[in-house]
């Protein structure tokens, strides 16, 4: 028979307790004694009433969510009669901390990310300046890694979807762009009107007319007018200039349009303010449990989506990402090139070694390919069954094939080298990761 401590446990309430004998937990936390008799209802008890916090963290959602959050509120970890008594300074400590989540909860959840409110309004005004700006494609709603780094940030905002992008948000902001071109221009005295003629990737002829001006704090500014295709030859249409013409003319007529008002209420911008005052009061510090969970977030967005990592260079972006969470600084990409994407790389080549430790049979194959530079590759891959009765594939290794002038080894030399590394790699022994309590107490 195994001992205690070796047992698989399946629920996660085992992440808060240690198994002292086969009829007693031990609470890691306050370092209480419970009866154990083979079920978790007592333990997950114990934590959803003496320590509330890590509770709501455990479940992933807030104190306010809960409908015994007073309940909770008022038992806080300090106040476990099967606990050892803690200091009256960690438990003001412990109190103040609750009391502030919850104040942050309940005003951040009083009025809700509704359709047609005003935060609801803000953040998708926010996305659509963010797919304009940064020249995003419009499915990145639909990409697995931008949706959860997106309710890592705010749990409490819903995508919009992509026909209602298509469809809504993006012609609305066309024509709120439009306007305000036309309110801006009128102002200005002097316009100089420039044409290009441009092709795109289906070879199709397009006329842009752009206008050049000087604003009123003389920087020099330019703003397309219109884009419309030209005719071809086989198909009898209006001509360069004629077309020229009738946009000058289209221009000048709307120019002549009364602008439209944009009127706000005091109670939404009120709202807003209150909003961020109270969400900069607890910043997230380098290295906080917050801050490494968004940047793990980001980092599985760029590695999942295939994003480039100059996404966190572009304006849209973190404009975007400001109005989800103001207290969240985006890293640069020095940092994800140096430090984000190796630490995440070394951690997910641990787990799948790991994992296939416990596989009985692997099957290898080979295959080249050919980058846009023309250089060929030669990768292996593993394929195998997990416990699951699932069929996964993971890529072993890519390395770059010599060329002809160039001697060095051959194909299947090759292969056989990474065989066997694979092999050495299979029968090394897995690194431990330790971690400190006060670490763990902060994760949970």
């Amino acid at each position: 028979m195994q001992p205690p401590s070796k047992r698989r446990k399946k629920s996660l309430v085992w992440d808060f307790m240690e198994q002292v004998s086969p009829t007693s937990v031990r609470c890691i936390i306050c370092k209480g004694t419970l009866t154990y008799s083979k079920t978790t209802s007592n333990m997950t008890k114990h934590i959803q009433t003496k320590h509330p916090l890590h509770y709501a963290a455990y479940k992933g959602e807030t104190l306010a969510d809960s409908p015994d959050a007073p309940a909770q509120a008022a038992a806080l970890p300090g106040d476990c009669s099967e606990c050892p008594e803690s200091s009256q300074t960690s438990q003001t400590t412990t109190r103040s901390h609750v009391l502030q989540q919850t104040l942050h909860d309940v005003m951040a959840k009083k009025d809700g990310y509704k359709e047609g409110g005003f935060k609801k309004k803000n953040l998708d005004d926010l996305l659509t300046n963010m797919i304009t700006t940064d020249l995003q494609p419009m499915s990145i709603v639909e990409d697995r890694g931008f949706r959860k780094f997106v309710h890592g940030l705010d749990p409490r905002y819903i995508l919009p979807s992509r026909r209602d992008l298509t469809r809504k948000h993006i012609p609305n902001k066309y024509h709120e762009v439009v306007q305000q071109l036309k309110n801006e221009l009128r102002e200005i005295p002097h316009i100089s009107l420039t044409t290009d003629i441009w092709t795109s990737r289906q070879t199709r002829g397009f006329l842009t007319v752009t206008a050049h001006y000087i604003c009123a704090n003389w920087n020099m500014k330019s703003a397309v007018q219109s884009s419309s295709q030209l005719s071809r030859m086989k198909k009898a249409g209006p001509s360069t200039p004629t077309k020229i013409r009738k946009k000058r003319g289209d221009l000048s007529k709307e120019e002549k349009s009364p602008p439209r008002k944009q009127r706000f209420s005091r109670p939404e911008w009120l709202q807003q303010t209150l909003h961020d005052v109270m969400a900069k009061k607890d910043g997230y510090k380098e290295g906080g449990f917050k801050k490494k969970n968004l940047d793990d977030l980001l980092t599985n967005m760029i590695t999942t989506d295939l994003q480039p990592m100059s996404i966190v260079e572009d304006r849209g972006f973190r404009k975007f990402v400001h109005g989800l969470d103001p207290r969240y600084i985006l890293p640069s990409r020095r940092d994800l090139t140096r430090k984000h994407i190796p630490n995440k790389y070394h951690e997910v080549v641990q787990q799948l070694k790991n994992e296939l430790r416990e596989i009985p049979h692997i099957s290898l194959t080979t295959d080249i390919w050919t980058s846009r530079q023309t250089r060929g590759f030669l990768t292996v891959t593993a394929h195998y069954i997990c416990a699951n009765w699932n069929m996964k594939s993971a890529v072993q290794s890519s390395s770059q094939l010599s060329r002809m002038k160039k001697a060095g080894p051959s194909t299947p030399t090759k292969i056989r080298k990474k065989r066997g590394d694979l092999s050495k790699e299979e029968k090394s022994p897995p690194r431990k990761q330790r971690f400190s309590r006060p670490e763990w107490l902060q994760v949970t």
